[in-house]
């Protein structure tokens, strides 16, 4: 069995495909096998995978739409790997990414390997927030993280609810489920994945939507979590108020807003940042 199996979950992009399925096969560490989930696609895709598929450790499988947090659970079941790597198919992992990941595996087997990103040219990743347990710093790009599997489904693996920040929230759940600290998580602390990310004022509007509806779904389901601190659905509410007013929407601003206000100590930000979003977006439109 491999050490690493990468997951590559896609839909309708046969033209950029290639470039991700070729950033795994060019890599200089080779105990590693990817699983493609072709989440029901429909132009090219299936005859651009075949012509990978003369490597042993390629796999395609294919299955209706159902989005991409169910496409990459789906490509973690089938994974024989003791640690996954999920990558967007149109991101590149770095040449030597699954060696540096696979060194500190080796140094203890971390239940999470974080690592920086490009992003163009800028690097990013490993933030800390008080999202997480004990401020523990996390990149959520898929890549530019490494998990153990069992980790993945004991915690349940990806919110096929979430149409946005899914990576995201499966960090919140592992830390807080497992009280992660530093002997749980590793660090590669320069970047293993070139994060290709485009956008277009349609792409843009569509983000927000997907934010409100995702966000919507995080707060009644964190509300009715004891678990979780209250911050955390507060928070949910305050990113829908947000949304909501770069769309324009002043009585479902209203309304948000003071659902992610906590009343025993009220929270100038949550009060008027929505507000002032939709102010803006009132005198400079998108």
């Amino acid at each position: 069995m491999p050490l690493i199996s990468v997951i590559i979950p896609t839909y309708n992009r046969a033209n950029v495909l290639p470039r991700a399925i070729k950033s795994v096969v060019d890599q200089t560490y080779t105990d590693w096998e990817l699983i493609i989930v072709d989440d029901g696609s429909n132009d090219e895709t299936k005859s651009v995978v075949d012509q990978f598929l003369f490597d042993e450790r390629i796999n395609y499988v294919y299955q209706e739409n159902k989005g991409v947090s169910a496409a990459r659970n789906y490509g973690a079941e089938k994974a024989s790997g003791e640690y996954l790597i999920f990558l967007d198919s149109d991101d590149e992992l770095l040449p030597y990414s699954l060696l540096k990941y696979a060194e500190k595996i080796s140094k203890g087997f971390p239940l999470i390997v974080f690592s920086k990103y490009f992003k163009g040219k800028e690097v990013r990743g490993i933030k800390s927030s008080s999202m997480f347990f004990k401020n523990i710093g996390v990149s959520n790009i898929p890549g530019a993280f490494c998990l153990r599997k069992n980790l993945f489904f004991d915690i349940g693996g990806y919110n096929v609810k979430l149409l946005h920040s899914e990576n995201w929230e499966l960090m919140i759940r592992a830390c807080h489920y497992f009280s992660l600290g530093n002997d749980d998580i590793s660090y590669v602390k320069y970047p293993l994945l070139q994060y290709n990310d485009w956008c277009t004022l349609e792409k843009l509007m569509q983000n927000k939507k997907n934010k409100i509806k995702s966000y919507k779904v995080l707060y009644e389901e964190y509300r009715q979590n004891n678990t979780f601190d209250n911050s955390l659905y507060l928070y949910f509410a305050h990113v829908v108020a947000m949304n909501y007013g770069g769309l324009g929407k002043i009585k479902l601003t209203m309304l948000w807003t003071f659902k992610s206000v906590n009343m025993k100590s009220l929270r100038i930000r949550y009060m008027f940042k929505p507000l002032l979003i939709f102010m803006k977006r009132r005198i400079i439109p998108y």
